[in-house]
């Protein structure tokens, strides 16, 4: 092969449809990727073009155009984007990320991966909180087995303002990450599940949520939510497992004369750009832990049914 035939098959052409928060942010993880090149991106709003005018050279005025563009070979469907619209990329071969799956019901992410696995395209979604430290640390301490089985599983955040009145997406957003981490450190399907939201009382915006479920293994989780809070808390990752506990990057074990020992483990190492690394290896056809769409399936079902819960106020049973 000559070496400009290398270049080419290690470079791939980045195009972004949608440049609000996640848009912003995967551009920016892409960006500082060199076997990664932006060649355009579509986004109405003038003032989000300018904040990216030195990473993106071209604008589309149509999303359309990232999907019939011969320059594209990786497309970025952030915010804003059709089921319809990402069929298209998926149908015209493009390697194709979700970037808010959240934002779709699950039968239609079923039709796109469907589509995608006909064709054996490429298509996974932004799943780059999976390589937060804080989820690394406490799944290789599952995988690693000193916890034993898991029984419990506890996650709260409370932060002092994090939504907005513009951000209505944001609580659906992290739990979305959350329970994806969730079902990877428990590796087991859910048996029942019961959630309660508690709306802003001025505005009757969705800023809170309260999440309780119980798996099919015995697990027991809660997951509890505030966006806007006069107690900022975060616990990260707690586990109770048979042989030992988890927290921040910590294991207790007892003893046996019932001493309980708190063991520091050492912090992960997790780079600032891992999506895009993985990104680059899948499309590379070297070895990945790109997530796969059926994961978001799985979440997103996941998902309508704890939405069920919070409306009717009933314990939802899983079939």
């Amino acid at each position: 092969m000559t070496v400009e035939g290398q270049k080419k098959s290690q470079t791939w052409r980045v195009g972004i449809v949608g440049l609000e928060s996640v848009g912003l942010f995967l551009l920016e993880q892409m960006s500082l990727n060199t076997n990664l090149q932006i060649v355009g991106a579509f986004e109405p709003d003038q003032k989000r073009r300018d904040l990216t005018s030195e990473q993106v050279v071209t604008f589309w005025d149509q999303p359309e155009t990232a999907i019939l563009s011969p320059e594209t070979d990786i497309l970025v469907f952030a915010e804003g984007a059709s089921v319809e619209l990402i069929a298209q990329g998926i149908l015209k071969g493009k390697r194709t990320v979700v970037g808010c799956p959240w934002s779709f019901k699950s039968n239609e992410l079923q039709q796109l991966w469907e589509a995608a696995n006909s064709l054996k395209t490429l298509t996974t979604f932004a799943g780059f909180r999976r390589w937060a430290s804080d989820f690394v640390g406490a799944y290789s301490a599952k995988s690693s087995g000193r916890i034993g089985k898991i029984n419990y599983a506890h996650l709260c955040c409370w932060e002092m303002s994090l939504a907005t009145d513009s951000d209505s997406n944001t609580v659906n957003e992290q739990c979305f990450h959350w329970l994806d981490q969730l079902l990877l450190l428990v590796d087991s399907v859910p048996k029942q599940v019961f959630a309660r939201r508690s709306p802003d009382l001025d505005q009757n915006l969705n800023r809170e949520i309260f999440i309780y479920l119980e798996f099919s293994n015995g697990c027991v989780a809660q997951i509890d939510l505030r966006t806007q809070s006069r107690l900022a808390h975060r616990t990260g990752w707690m586990l109770e497992g048979s042989q030992g506990s988890y927290r921040n990057h910590r294991l207790y074990t007892t003893m046996p004369d019932g001493e309980i020992v708190d063991e520091p483990l050492s912090v992960p190492s997790v780079s600032g750009d891992r999506f895009a690394e993985e990104l680059v290896a899948a499309c590379s056809g070297k070895s990945s832990t790109l997530p796969p769409l059926t994961d978001a399936i799985r979440v997103v079902r996941l998902i309508e049914q704890i939405e069920r819960s919070a409306v009717t106020g009933k314990v939802v049973e899983f079939d």
